[in-house]
């Protein structure tokens, strides 16, 4: 049997209680329901009732169920058959390390699409509303690879070992300098490639967060695998706590990813974009 979360659980997984507040109010449950409400004092034949408010609470767990139901309830946009977009095929993906990151995270969410496959009862229940988080992590997983593409690119056509070596012959220049005009430009163009080597370090920086975040993507969703397994051998209450638990990790994540991916939108420029 389903079981019920309680209001504790609600204030916890919000997200729960605003698909359960859809699935109870949708029309089609609601005629089931009103229309035997209506038949039963009609013909005065209360088992009717009855029936009816089984076929609704049946109907209302269907949707609880239902992967779909929970994305349009979020608001998420209905998805086709083939999830889209995909990871980018490892073989096209030139960086050696978002290469394998790629194909690490493709093989993770196979793993884990194979074993909710064959959940059921109440472990399918519990995962329905898990799937739109897992296909927002991939989506994001999708925009690191190829915005450390773009990061890697741009850093693999400049030197950054060029760049110190130019703003110490600058110095030099500027120490042995008797002209006080030409000092003063040496100086600037020093400072200049000050900056330029600070915008390098930062996008390095950034890259290696890329990095950091595929490498968390990867572990997470293998690790949800075994978690999904495990369901199946607990009782009612621990399979409802693990499954709101699951959900925290991955809104947390999703949550962290976005706050990244607003960070790095601010932090590369559109040249390295269109590099």
């Amino acid at each position: 049997m389903t079981t019920v979360p309680s209001r504790a659980d609600k204030q916890r997984h919000p997200s729960f209680a605003r698909v359960a507040g859809r699935a109870a109010a949708s029309p089609l449950n609601l005629s089931v329901a009103g229309a035997a409400a209506v038949g039963a004092a009609v013909l005065q034949a209360w088992p009717l009732a009855a029936l009816g408010g089984a076929a609704y609470v049946a109907l209302v767990a269907w949707d609880l169920a239902s992967p779909e139901f929970w994305k349009k309830a979020l608001g998420a946009p209905p998805r086709p058959e083939a999830r889209s977009p995909d990871l980018p095929d490892p073989g096209t993906v030139e960086d050696p390390a978002l290469r394998d990151s790629a194909r690490a995270i493709a093989s993770a969410r196979a793993e884990l699409d194979r074993v909710m496959a064959e959940a059921r009862g109440d472990v399918a229940v519990q995962l329905a509303g898990v799937t739109v988080s897992i296909d927002e992590l991939e989506e994001r997983a999708v925009r690191l690879v190829r915005s450390g593409g773009d990061l890697a690119r741009y850093l693999g056509q400049t030197d950054r070992s060029e760049v110190r070596a130019e703003m110490e012959r600058m110095r030099a220049r500027a120490d042995t300098a008797t002209d006080a005009s030409a000092r003063e430009q040496y100086r600037h163009t020093i400072a200049a490639r000050a900056e330029q080597l600070k915008a390098l370090d930062d996008l390095a920086a950034a890259l290696e967060r890329v990095h950091a975040n595929l490498a968390r993507i990867e572990a997470t969703l293998e690790g949800l695998a075994a978690k999904v397994v495990r369901m199946a051998a607990m009782d009612a209450q621990a399979m409802d706590d693990l499954s709101g638990d699951v959900n925290s990790e991955l809104e947390r994540l999703n949550m962290d990813i976005k706050t990244f991916e607003e960070t790095l939108g601010n932090l590369v420029k559109p040249e390295v974009a269109r590099t």
